[in-house]
């Protein structure tokens, strides 16, 4: 049954959500807005250089062209206005059209964040859009007299999320407003808030799909980055107030394999299995052995207790060989094949496994702390730790923490496992987590000690994993 779910929506991935192009229409629409907007360009200019008669004249040439081009009429407005000319005319036009008042709307909101109409500007345009659109006028009031971008951006949503009301229409030149804007906002502005935006885009004109979801995570990384050298270490709590938006882009169309590995990522680390599945199966259709999408959809399968489905990418992924760029993957993928066995209550299996995974000669704390996973489970203590400290020695992670802090519990000391806890949850806190359900014989130890650190005995299971 889940088996077939997945099926059906990676079908839903493949299916073109837009209509077909008649080429001659878009041959027409494309001369009609490259004419109109050498006008409108034209008009820009020399409003730019003080002429705003020339100017306005210039602008009802774009709109005699092309009659919704929404700037035009923006910037018509702002002509006249220097001209001491009456706008009646203009405001008439607008409001005769309800896809126009929106789009004005919106272009005009947008265009305080591009730097394209400045505060003087503003007081002229807003007060004449404010009674086409009156449920967001008490926002237009604000936004004329607010100077702080962060208020600015909040009053914007406010008005964005009306004209969103007004019909597909306007949903279909959002779209392309959306998409400007977010490749122009600072980073400074809202995160979640800009993914947000993105994710409309992309749901009005699923073309934007691949773009929109780059988009986000480029700016997830960027502010992650910027924020850890910032306020020391906190990027991982700004950059992970966007994931629930995140999780959204799963029902879009998307076609590039690396956007669909890090979305499968994103709904992993929020424990959502199956949409983390689908990303990951979807990866791999349109690129092949995908190493990453790989390892990953293996571990998928593991936590949601697909153990045969689960050894058999293991398998997959074991017989890729090594390569330039990742020698570790066949060692790797053997020692979480071994995992897999020693769930499956395979214990002497197992441990053969991860002895094959260092067979190979190559020295992997990642093989190493496996190892030391199944000896401390065939109750071996003594050389599980041994094991485990050699792991670390080759490499200090939060898996090789974890795992050699499971072996002290075991030997009953207490504190310095809590101790070596605690530095794998400060080293990487949400894969560590994670990784708690890759041992599930080990979980009910792994939750106790962490709601020890949390200090807070009321912690739930779900909360910490």
């Amino acid at each position: 049954m889940q088996e077939q779910a997945g099926v059906d929506r990676n079908e839903n991935f493949h299916r073109s959500e837009e209509p077909a192009i008649d080429i001659q229409a878009w041959r027409n629409r494309i001369r009609t807005e490259t004419s109109s907007n050498y006008q409108y360009q034209m008009g820009l200019a020399l409003l730019r250089c003080g002429d705003a008669a020339n100017a306005l004249a210039a602008f009802n040439r774009a709109i005699s062209i092309q009659p919704d081009l929404v700037p035009a009429h923006l910037d018509r407005i702002v002509a006249l206005h220097r001209l001491n000319q009456d706008m009646g005319a203009t405001l008439e036009a607008i409001s005769e059209n309800t896809d126009l008042v929106a789009c004005a709307a919106a272009v005009a909101v947008l265009g305080l964040f591009d730097g394209r109409y400045g505060k003087e500007d503003r007081v002229i345009i807003f007060p004449i859009l404010a009674p086409l659109l009156p449920e967001a006028a008490d926002s237009f009031d604000h936004i004329i007299s607010e100077s702080s971008d962060l208020n600015l951006w909040k009053y914007a949503i406010d008005i964005l999320k009306i004209v969103e009301n007004r019909g597909e229409a306007v949903k279909i030149r959002l779209s392309d407003l959306y998409m400007d804007f977010i490749r122009t906002v600072d980073d400074e502005v809202d995160l979640s808030k800009v993914s947000e935006l993105a994710i409309r885009a992309a749901q009005f004109r699923p073309l934007f799909a691949d773009e929109a979801v780059k988009e986000i995570f480029r700016r997830r990384q960027r502010l992650r980055i910027g924020t850890r050298t910032a306020v020391g270490g906190n990027g991982d709590v700004v950059a992970s107030g966007v994931d629930a938006v995140l999780c959204k882009a799963a029902k879009l169309p998307l076609h590039d394999p690396e956007t669909l590995y890090q979305l499968g990522l994103t709904m992993l680390l929020q424990g959502l299995w199956s949409d983390a599945q689908v990303s990951f199966r979807h990866c791999l259709d349109l690129a092949g052995d995908h190493v990453g999408a790989l390892s990953y959809l293996a571990l998928v399968e593991f936590v949601m207790g697909n153990l045969d489905s689960s050894l058999g990418v293991f398998d997959r992924l074991s017989s890729i060989g090594p390569t330039t760029s990742s020698p570790w993957v066949p060692a790797w993928a053997r020692s979480f094949g071994g995992l897999v066995l020693q769930a499956s209550g395979k214990l002497e299996d197992a441990v053969e496994r991860y002895r094959s995974a260092l067979d190979s000669g190559a020295e992997y704390a990642w093989a190493y702390s496996n190892l030391g996973l199944g000896l401390l489970a065939a109750g071996q203590l003594d050389e599980a730790e041994a094991v485990q400290r050699k792991a670390l020695k080759l490499e200090e992670n939060y898996w090789q923490f974890s795992n050699l802090a499971l072996v002290l519990e075991a030997q009953g000391r207490h504190q310095d496992a809590l101790d070596l806890h605690r530095r794998s949850l400060e080293f990487d806190p949400e894969w560590a987590r994670f990784r708690c359900l890759v041992r599930p014989w080990a979980a009910q130890t792994l939750f106790q000690a962490y709601q020890e650190l949390d200090g807070d005995e009321t912690t739930t299971a779900s909360s910490i994993f």
